[in-house]
């Protein structure tokens, strides 16, 4: 169970940061990676969301089924400015709902849904919840599937979930 958190956030990763660790502490689920703004970037070829390590080190956050859950944040590459900034964020969550939800007989994605959107809504950062999608062709739009995933379908227990978010926020200068 982690926080990836960065030393001393600015900007769009400041309102992202607070609701992470929100997210990783409210939630309070086992073997959790919460991780913080990814970048979409090009590796091998491949269009794949990466979070900043350190020094120039980089970490693909892909589903990894070590863990039973890992969340990672995408905002637009387009930011609008009228005395606030103004920008789409998305929460990407991927998750193993056996494990989070062992006492629910049945599969547990509409009780992961509403936990997590009770944290968001509970703790306003200038974020705006406006919805969320499960298909994996969706959730992971943006991105080359690797090989490895193309075969996963979003049945019990794994299960991902893209909610969509708005987020108005100041730059502190």
């Amino acid at each position: 169970m982690s926080l990836q958190t960065k030393t001393n956030p600015v900007g769009v990763d400041i309102p992202i940061q607070s609701l992470q660790e929100d997210l990783f502490n409210e939630l309070g689920w086992t073997n959790y990676e919460a991780y913080g703004r990814a970048y979409v970037n090009i590796s091998e070829g491949d269009t794949i969301p990466e979070v900043f390590k350190d020094g120039k080190e980089y970490l693909e956050v892909m589903y990894d089924d070590t863990v039973n859950a890992s969340s990672f944040f995408v905002i637009n590459s387009d930011v609008d400015y009228d005395e606030v900034a103004n920008v789409s964020v998305d929460l990407i969550f991927q998750v193993n709902l056996a494990e989070l939800y062992p006492n629910i007989e049945h599969r547990a994605d509409e009780e992961m849904h509403l936990d997590v959107i009770q944290v968001i809504k509970n703790n306003f950062y200038g974020f705006n919840f406006d919805g969320f999608t499960t298909r994996i062709e969706d959730v992971y739009s943006g991105f080359d599937l690797k090989d490895d995933y193309k075969e996963t379908t979003d049945m019990e227990s794994f299960h991902v979930v893209r909610f969509r978010l708005n987020l108005n926020y100041e730059y502190q200068c």
